[in-house]
């Protein structure tokens, strides 16, 4: 029984990991290859949710490994494209059905191999490329470096190569990338650089990599914040240090007026809004809602806050 949007009992056990109920399914005649509307069939649905015995049982049974939904992306890409390494085990089992690996998907038109780089999921390139047959054309030896010949190159949410590995937090990836690329500088579809995105998650060493290579440490995304802000934003203190170091400007203010300090105070962090003190920053810009760092600080009853603005940087705003 199909419902209007294509979903099957066997599906629906799927997507909740019932395997169970999903073996009971299959040997009753559940038809194992039937997708629902977007083309998304049981085991391209078990292969994206990282289902390692699932994945097992529908390939047991018989599932098709290479059935690309509408989007032209079979089980394969499915489990590759996310990079969590618990995909690792059903990219096995769908390399061990002889799953077509050349197959090309909407990602760009790029076959697995070629994503896998893309994004910097290495053990993924190193498990795919083993696994190449001997006649596949691979220009470049090694997945590292073929991931390098796509690093200025966006997918559909403007991130490059090395936007994404700095998102993920690896270093050795971000500098071999960097060796290549053209434009360290490059914003994504929300104005990001990639060293705004390692600010923002407290990838001490791939900033400094970053800025090492000539990473403007002063490039605003679409709101208008600045790698320091973002580093502020989320109290990355070795970061907030460093940027300083390098001659961050310490009052710039976002679309939104918010401060660096501003940011380190909305959210708690003191040892940043300390460091800031001593690097001279200003306390009395006010954002578009016409609130200052002391204001703010008052309101969320944040003592120390409090005291170490009102007598190290802002005495004129006090009564």
């Amino acid at each position: 029984m199909q419902r209007p949007d294509g979903a099957t009992a066997l599906r629906t056990a799927c997507y909740h990991k019932q395997l169970d109920v999903s073996s009971a399914l299959l040997l009753n005649g559940a038809l194992i290859n039937l997708a629902n509307e977007d083309g998304i069939t049981p085991l391209s649905l078990a292969a994206g949710q990282g289902s390692v015995e699932m994945v097992k049982v529908l390939v047991r049974r018989g599932a098709f490994v290479d059935l690309a939904d509408t989007a032209g992306w079979t089980p394969l890409m499915k489990a590759t494209e996310q990079g969590h390494l618990d995909r690792l085990d059903v990219l096995r089992i769908l390399l061990d059905s002889r799953t077509d690996i050349a197959l090309r998907g909407e990602f760009n038109c790029w076959p697995p191999l070629t994503v896998a780089c893309f994004c910097g999921y290495t053990e993924f390139a190193q498990l795919i490329y083993e696994r190449l047959p001997a006649d596949y054309y691979v220009r470049i030896q090694q997945p590292i470096l073929l991931a390098s010949t796509f690093v200025d190159q966006k997918n559909r949410n403007g991130d490059t190569a090395l936007q994404i590995a700095c998102q993920q937090g690896d270093v050795n990836v971000v500098k071999a990338l960097l060796i290549s690329s053209n434009d360290i500088n490059v914003s994504n579809s929300s104005g990001w650089t990639p060293l705004t995105s390692a600010s923002w998650k407290g990838y001490h060493d791939i900033v400094i990599a970053l800025v090492e290579r000539g990473a403007d440490i002063e490039k605003r995304g679409l709101d208008g914040a600045t790698p320091l802000e973002m580093a502020c934003h989320s109290g990355h203190l070795q970061i907030v240090r460093f940027l300083l170091s390098q001659g961050a400007c310490v009052d710039t203010a976002d679309n939104e007026g918010d401060t660096p300090l501003i940011e380190a105070v909305k959210n708690g962090h003191v040892a940043v809004v300390k460091l800031l003190v001593e690097k001279g920053v200003s306390a009395h810009p006010s954002n578009r809602e016409g609130q200052c760092a002391l204001s703010i600080a008052s309101q969320k009853g944040l003592e120390e806050v409090v005291n170490l603005l009102s007598t190290m940087v802002a005495p004129a705003l006090l009564p």
